[in-house]
């Protein structure tokens, strides 16, 4: 077994093992997901099985800054600004702290993130690079809380936040090893191999949840990736946003849909497009891999813009355009 394939099992039975052991603990603590009117299991489950994950990735980003694969501003970055994000979401999974506190803690994570990056100064389109100024530092900071948070809204049925992990962290390791970011790679395989040792208890029927702790670090990490890649690899930023259109265009149209009709936006609800799809009939599973099944899309267009750079936008714009398509006819499905 090469040393690559040692470090990506050894990743995915250290998550396997610690989500076992997170569930054993929660479920004798009865640290449980009750099901209520917007949930959409029917049973009391554990939560907090992120934990592993976060575990898993932590120690494998330590274990290749030690064999200096990746640089030291990458993790101080990763590791500090991930551990903001864990610890605000292990006590949110545990106690609910308001919405208000934990955003803070994530505008901290991102601004901690772009301390050590350098700032954002300037945007890839494929053809040419815009420069942003210190606009484009904000623009990041946005961008990194709103991943952060759109993921979690993504994560609320079984497997579909592990098997999107496991899609993007492999497909953006290799994205990431075709720009010559050797090291970034490695951090996605990790989370690519981490969110798999969770799936395995994840699967519908899930017999351990994520929690926040969990998807809010994926969404961070990858936002994360993408920053960096972008400025220290000439990865561009907006081919992570096309990678990951599924998650992006249903957590943020299903947002302003109901910021349109005045509705607690931030509150828990259930009305994003792969929760509708369950509502109509669909198993868990049955939804997850259709989407993991039209993410070939997004791979096809990827592996066009990574062949002809100046292909980007349009192929967001197509991507955009064909997942807000799907968005509308799963949420208007009774109604057209």
């Amino acid at each position: 077994m090469t040393p690559f394939f040692l470090y990506i099992f050894c990743i995915f039975l250290f998550s396997c093992g610690a989500t076992g052991a997170v569930r054993w603990y929660a479920l004798r603590k009865k640290l449980l997901d009750i099901p209520n009117d917007r949930s959409s299991h029917t049973n009391p489950t554990p939560r907090g099985g992120g934990i592993a994950i976060a575990l898993a990735v932590f120690f494998a980003v330590v274990f290749l800054r030690f064999f200096d694969i990746i640089p030291t501003n990458f993790v101080w970055a990763f590791v500090g600004g991930g551990f903001m994000i864990v610890i605000v979401s292990f006590f949110d999974d545990r106690y609910r702290i308001r919405v208000r506190y934990r955003v803070l803690v994530h505008a901290i994570a991102a601004a901690w993130v772009l301390y050590f990056l350098g700032g954002f100064p300037s945007l890839d389109i494929g053809f040419t690079k815009f420069s942003l100024g210190w606009f484009g530092t904000i623009f990041a900071l946005i961008g990194l809380i709103w991943m952060s948070n759109l993921y979690n809204f993504m994560d609320g049925i079984d497997g579909l936040a592990g098997s999107e992990a496991v899609w993007v962290g492999s497909i953006g390791g290799f994205f990431l090893a075709s720009y010559s970011a050797g090291g970034l790679a490695f951090v996605a395989f990790a989370l690519a191999a981490g969110a798999a040792g969770f799936l395995v208890w994840n699967w519908y029927p899930a017999k351990i949840f994520m929690g926040d702790v969990g998807s809010v670090l994926l969404g961070f990490s990858f936002g994360v990736l993408a920053l960096f890649g972008e400025r220290l690899h000439q990865v561009p930023v907006l081919a992570w946003v096309l990678l990951l259109t599924p998650f992006i265009v249903d957590a943020t149209a299903s947002t302003v849909r109901r910021m349109w009709k005045r509705e607690r936006w931030f509150d828990a609800h259930h009305t994003f497009a792969y929760q509708k799809a369950v509502e109509q009939g669909h198993t868990h599973s049955w939804v997850t891999l259709s989407i993991m099944g039209l993410n070939s899309v997004v791979l096809v267009l990827l592996l066009l813009v990574v062949g002809e750079p100046r292909f980007l936008i349009p192929a967001l714009i197509l991507s955009f355009a064909f997942f807000l398509y799907r968005w509308w006819k799963t949420q208007y499905a009774h109604s057209v």
